[in-house]
């Protein structure tokens, strides 16, 4: 992930005053925002402060409208009840896109993360930036002044040191001109970029793991295979070694040939567009299927959703299909888990639509063959965000890694540079 425009990275020892108030004041809003509504007493208390060095930071939070007073708390003693604080909701606005190569997701958040409203749009081409200004242009919700952040979500590595998309698929010709014509949408606001795969995860783990789960790999099963990584509770970042591309993990060395070079590929065996692939090849050599019916003897017109119906009614060819899918998938997922060890691994994309049955077949696969004692411990389990899951993940890591809250900061820098 990047902030775009931003070269530096941020200074994390406090060796001034300055640095030492900005730490703070994160600080106290990240215990707000998590614990939604406190005192300044309970503050006081969890960050070891004096009452009138909180007092002091709320004050200057209440000034510049990023809290709220909202009203008396409960006491324990016979004085007087402590007046509660929470995050000004309607303080900002956070600007979500989410990319893909056949349409675009936008979700507008207040400062909770609680969605103002949402569109969808399929789009034709990769004139993205044009559709992303249609799409404001319909946002009723929308206050353009008050928009912080613009954050976009893109099926690509986003290498902050160069500034650049790296593996990227949705085939943008003038990359300099795509990120500065975002970044012209918002001028004043922080455009932050960021892999997909990674904001499903972070969002997963924010919004979806129980208390506890900190390390999680996501598997965004879609046109390719990509994963998110969180490690400690943290994205894990590795662009110069193209971790987290897992579509492009060798899991047969004669298998076909993949665009990277590489020789069976797992994106080359079992992404949407090889599923589609084989079920065409197999219904073109003789084998029978519902699918045939479907598409009315036209097999040009086949697609993943003929293949998920005919799945879920049992159609034979199309189960032996899916359940070599689930082999494959779990060798990838075997394989990562023999690196990061995670306590997750959540199935994404539109893998939840093959239904329980797919998922079974991937953990007896996953964990029937394994001598990972602790990957019997490891939960497999769907996406529980379905829809808007990568922009609520690059919300919620906006609010947490990349915001500001000292006025006297000119530039917002990223506290996680890659993503």
């Amino acid at each position: 992930m990047f902030v775009y425009g931003d070269q530096g990275t941020a200074d994390t020892e406090l060796v001034n005053q300055q640095q030492l108030k900005s730490y703070h004041l994160r600080q106290l809003f990240d215990l707000v925002l998590e614990n939604k509504r406190v005192s300044r007493t309970w503050l006081a208390r969890y960050m070891r402060l004096s009452t009138t060095a909180v007092s002091s930071l709320v004050d200057e939070l209440l000034e510049n409208e990023v809290l709220v007073s909202v009203g008396q708390g409960v006491s324990k003693t016979a004085g007087r009840k402590p007046i509660m604080l929470e995050v000004n909701r309607n303080w900002r606005q956070i600007v979500t896109f989410r990319l893909d190569l056949d349409g675009i997701e936008y979700v507008l958040y207040d400062m909770v993360c609680q969605p103002l409203e949402k569109i969808k749009r399929r789009i034709k081409g990769n004139d993205y930036v044009t559709e992303m200004d249609a799409i404001l242009k319909q946002s009723e919700a929308l206050s353009r002044e008050n928009v912080i952040s613009m954050c976009v979500a893109v099926p690509a590595i986003a290498d902050c040191g160069s500034q650049r998309l790296l593996l990227n698929i949705l085939e943008i010709e003038d990359e300099g001109k795509f990120l500065a014509d975002m970044s012209a949408l918002f001028p004043r606001a922080v455009l932050l970029i960021g892999n997909d795969s990674a904001a499903y995860a972070y969002g997963e783990k924010e919004f979806a793991s129980a208390d506890g789960i900190e390390n999680l790999i996501y598997i965004n099963y879609t046109h390719g295979i990509g994963a998110g990584i969180i490690i400690d509770g943290k994205i894990f970042n590795d662009t110069k070694h193209n971790t987290g591309e897992i579509g492009h993990m060798s899991i047969d060395m004669n298998g076909p040939q993949c665009v990277c070079g590489n020789r069976g590929c797992l994106e080359r065996m079992i992404s949407i567009p090889a599923i589609v692939r084989e079920t065409r090849r197999k219904i073109d050599g003789g084998s029978y299927s519902i699918i045939t019916e479907l598409c009315g003897s036209d097999l040009s017109r086949l697609d993943i959703e003929m293949v998920i119906y005919a799945f879920l009614h049992d159609d034979m060819m199309v189960c032996q299909i899916i359940k070599d899918m689930a082999s494959k998938l779990s060798f990838g997922i075997r394989n990562i888990f023999s690196m990061f060890h995670p306590q997750e691994v959540v199935i994404g994309g539109i893998a939840h639509r093959f239904g329980e049955r797919f998922l079974k077949m991937l953990v007896q696969y996953t964990k029937g063959s394994s001598y990972w004692e602790s990957l019997y411990e490891t939960k497999i389990r769907y996406t529980q965000i379905q829809e808007f899951g990568a922009n609520l993940g690059m919300a919620k890591y906006y609010l947490d890694s990349v915001m500001s809250l000292d006025r006297n900061e000119a530039v917002q820098k990223c506290t996680m540079t890659l993503f």
